[in-house]
């Protein structure tokens, strides 16, 4: 490359060089969230919510999940409110120590006396999953749309009946394992882990 080149290169350094790719994706994804609110538009699995604040960073604040806390209002009783807590990651392996990080961090979140297990929600959003990562995030969604019952789903695990392919039972078995860590090795009530699987969800972008 001649100097005259390398002046050209420096001088239009992509901001994906410049400012490191994660960054950039962590961005427009709270871009994402910033137009959703002036817009009024949908958050994906916080349904008849409208955004009504949004912090980034905020760790400050007390959250382990820290990229970014939605606050939306349930239009379907507009007193009430929900928190949707993001972690964004570029990209996730579910055998790294990275996941590790984000699921003790959701974890102590989930157990936070702030968040409401019924109503409030946990995301990761990436833009790269493996295989198992993209079991894990199928699994969810289906634990979230078909089960209301730890009892049920529970026996259907343990019967080896739910109905699921490999990968996403090699997911889910990475992300109970990741759990256990999380709190401090003892395994965890049924009940509780059943509502955290019913409150944390992935999301591919």
């Amino acid at each position: 490359m001649s100097n005259g080149d390398l002046a050209i290169h420096q001088k239009y350094t992509s901001p994906i060089s410049a400012a490191g790719d994660g960054y950039v994706f962590e961005h427009s994804v709270q871009a994402f969230f910033v137009i959703q609110m002036i817009t009024g538009g949908l958050v994906p699995r916080m349904d008849n919510c409208e955004v009504t604040r949004i912090v980034l960073q905020a760790e400050r604040y007390g959250r382990k999940t820290d990229d970014c806390e939605v606050t939306l209002k349930d239009l379907n009783n507009p007193s009430r409110e929900k928190t949707l807590l993001v972690q964004v990651k570029r990209s996730i392996r579910l055998s790294n120590g990275e996941f590790t990080k984000t699921i003790k961090d959701a974890w102590n979140d989930f157990n936070s006396q702030r968040f409401n297990r019924n109503s409030d929600r946990i995301m990761l959003v990436t833009g790269d999953l493996t295989r198992n990562g993209i079991g894990l995030k199928n699994i969810l969604t289906h634990i979230q749309s078909s089960y209301q019952s730890a009892d049920q789903f529970w026996k259907n695990y343990d019967d080896k009946v739910l109905g699921r392919g490999k990968s996403e039972r090699e997911g889910l078995k990475r992300l109970r394992e990741k759990l256990i860590l999380a709190n401090n090795n003892i395994a965890l009530d049924r009940e509780v882990e059943f509502k955290f699987l019913k409150s944390f969800f992935i999301i591919k972008s």
